[in-house]
């Protein structure tokens, strides 16, 4: 949840921005992935919504589930809104300086503002837009769940330098960077 300076020096790494609709963008982490041209009118289609039944008595967003969406959905973004945007209902975020999102084709899921469902309840959602906007909410709301039954771990990096052969990591989902291997697991909080 700490997105306000870019990585900077030898470890900075230039992403991208795809503009989505008016006031909301997706910062797309690696500067070569892929998005589908289809996907800059999404929001002009209709909006699904996937329950995912997790919920949380704070009100308050679980950084360790944002780490845990980026680690396990793939074409993994981050949907960046304006409040005109939110205030417009065009999106609902988590966050609106980098809620997490995946691109799915030309179709995209992020992950929702929490919903109360009764007195200091609130639910974790995700929303999709485009032709396949109900099986990307679908999924990553299913991501949302596995979390979940998981124990709601906290993550636990490694990071090696990049050229450690896969033979030497540790076991555990591998990210890799510029300069390094970034190396994920989860404990049990």
């Amino acid at each position: 949840m700490c997105g306000f300076v870019p990585m900077q020096g030898a470890g900075a790494r230039k992403g991208r921005t795809v503009v989505l609709g008016d006031g909301v963008n997706l910062w797309l982490t690696e500067p070569d992935q892929h998005v589908d041209e289809g996907l800059e009118g999404v929001f002009a289609q209709e909006r699904y919504e996937a329950s995912s039944g997790v919920i949380v008595s704070s009100g308050r967003r679980s950084p360790d589930l944002d780490l845990w969406l980026a680690s396990h959905l793939p074409g993994f973004a981050a949907l960046i809104a304006q409040q005109s945007a939110i205030d417009s209902g065009l999106v609902e975020p988590s966050w609106a300086y980098g809620t997490p999102a995946f691109v799915h084709g030309t179709s995209l899921a992020y992950q929702g503002r929490l919903r109360q469902v009764a007195e200091a309840a609130y639910e974790h959602v995700a929303y999709g837009h485009g032709a396949d906007g109900a099986a990307a909410a679908e999924e990553m709301a299913a991501q949302i769940r596995a979390w979940d039954r998981a124990g709601r771990p906290a993550p636990v990096l490694c990071v090696v330098p990049g050229d450690t052969p896969d033979a030497e990591l540790p076991e555990g989902r591998v990210v890799n960077k510029r300069h390094s291997r970034i190396i994920f697991t989860w404990t049990q909080k």
